[in-house]
């Protein structure tokens, strides 16, 4: 009581006192919040107005910016408009629903045709125009990466330097040393060789008639072919060896299923693909196994030949398909075009007769005329895989000293992948003019047209003056007249086709 008393004494010699300690106590970062309720409800109403407007401003700023990166490029006034219009007219949710605003914004940006198309400008008046330096940005990263352009990428367009020569070579070159340069060997060469989404694929061998192909297998089948090539982008290998390598990228799944019965690197390599850059040691343990160039001709394989994903996705469910397998080699690595089959002609068979093997049962085939013709531009090609089996495996020596192999119209036996590696090596000026066709056609996202031969052929004169390198390849393409500019929209041709 005596407290309570000293304390009346002293608010009643100073009156004030007891205001300013009020006061003080409702100290607040954004101001002195009122002690008397009308204030204090106008301050709290001026808070909420305030961080209303906080969070509209940086949500149309974080928009804004993730948009300039989906729809790689500047936004337009238009555009930006659109984008306040659309925050405002859910603004009646933004005080309780501040991430379902954002999401279904983000939503917005994410279907817009810019976003899931290549938008360019249409060449008008039959003459062609040059892209700007966010198209060509564009096609660029698209081209390399099959991604975004990053931030460097995005600096030279702002800028415009990207439209230099010097700059869009040296950009050019440092994408392809990049990681991001993987895309270019999941989808160019991917698309281009057949192995592009072979580990999601569900088509396969009979895992009865092929126990030992695993999903794990199929997996480290297409991680072989995409690390085999990811190599030859990003350390620019000579474009020759994809068909003349003696070596190919396994982990532990690939150095069991192709029977190595040791792990044998090259020397002065390191591992390839997605999984870190790990040692040996490291290996064993508990990270992602790496795969690692390994020589691998001893068991019939290197390069593109041998590759499994290839031998399997070639192949029937139950038996290889020396159809199949010579129709790739024909079309995808000799750039020759086949005819489709005559619609009357049934198939042949998944089991051949009995009594019958797989090359008595072709030549049965053959008997009739019209598949004469186009099975001997094909079949030598096809007969020359017959040494691996459906699931892409080497067959027992005793099956491969059986092989009837088959000759060539132009007098070549293919007896085998070695024999089959001479032929191809004999005409790589064929095979380097298919694979520069076909990353033109992938790199215009269009059909290889008549006007493109020029370039197609500069491009091919170029290569032995910078030893065969796959970044001669591309540059050529990129520096090109058709990769930096927009085609009329007049312009109409039918895709070349070499007979």
């Amino acid at each position: 009581e005596a407290s309570q008393i000293a304390k009346l004494e002293e608010i009643q010699a100073n009156p004030d006192k007891d205001e300013r300690q009020s006061q003080q106590r409702m100290k607040h970062p954004y101001g002195e919040i009122p002690v008397e309720l009308p204030g204090r409800l106008k301050y709290y109403q001026d808070q909420i107005n305030r961080q209303r407007a906080l969070w509209r401003e940086r949500t149309l700023a974080a928009v804004t910016e993730f948009a300039t990166h989906a729809w790689r490029r500047p936004l337009t006034e238009q555009e930006r408009t659109r984008i306040e219009r659309l925050y405002n007219s859910m603004q009646h949710l933004a005080d309780t629903e501040l991430e379902g605003v954002l999401r279904t914004m983000l939503m917005r940006v994410l279907v817009s045709p810019h976003f899931l198309f290549r938008c360019e400008r249409v060449a008008t008046d039959g003459k062609e125009a040059a892209l700007d330096a966010w198209e060509l940005a564009t096609r660029l990263s698209l081209m390399i990466w099959a991604s975004l352009p990053d931030d460097e990428l995005r600096r030279c367009a702002a800028d415009g330097s990207l439209l230099r020569d010097d700059v869009l070579r040296k950009q050019t070159r440092r994408m392809l040393a990049d990681p991001k340069a993987r895309g270019m060997a999941e989808h160019l060469f991917g698309q281009w060789l057949g192995f592009a989404d072979f580990d999601r694929g569900k088509r396969g061998p009979d895992v009865k008639a092929f126990p030992d192909f695993t999903p794990q297998v199929r997996r480290s089948l297409h991680g072989e072919a995409v690390a085999f090539f990811e190599d030859l982008i990003r350390n620019d290998r000579d474009v020759r060896l994809i068909i003349d390598a003696d070596y190919s990228f396994l982990d532990e799944t690939l150095r069991e299923y192709y029977g190595l019965g040791s792990f044998n690197r090259v020397p002065g390599t390191r591992a390839s693909g997605s999984g870190p850059r790990v040692t040996r040691a490291q290996a064993d343990g508990p990270a992602v196994k790496p795969y690692v160039r390994t020589e691998i001709s001893s068991v019939g394989r290197g390069g593109v030949l041998g590759l499994g994903a290839i031998l399997v996705r070639n192949s029937r469910t139950q038996r290889t398909s020396p159809v199949n397998r010579g129709v790739w080699v024909v079309e995808n690595l000799l750039g020759r075009h086949l005819p489709s089959p005559p619609a009357d002609v049934p198939p042949i068979p998944d089991k051949v007769e009995e009594g019958l093997s797989l090359r008595q049962r072709m030549v049965k085939h053959r008997e009739v005329k019209a598949c004469a013709s186009c099975h001997a531009r094909i079949d030598p090609f096809g007969f020359a895989f017959e040494a691996f089996d459906a699931a892409g495996q080497l067959r027992p020596e005793e099956f491969r000293g059986k092989i009837e192999y088959e000759t060539t119209r132009d007098g070549i036996k293919l007896d085998g992948i070695e024999s089959l590696r001479n032929y191809l090596r004999q005409r790589s000026e064929q095979v380097n003019r298919n694979l520069i066709r076909r990353m033109l056609g992938y790199a215009l996202n269009r059909p290889v047209a008549v006007s493109d031969t020029p370039l197609i052929e500069r491009t091919l004169s170029e290569l032995p003056k910078h030893e065969y390198r796959m970044s001669s390849v591309v540059e050529n393409i990129v520096l090109s007249r058709q990769f930096r500019s927009h085609r009329p929209a007049t312009e109409r041709e039918f895709a070349t086709k070499d007979e």
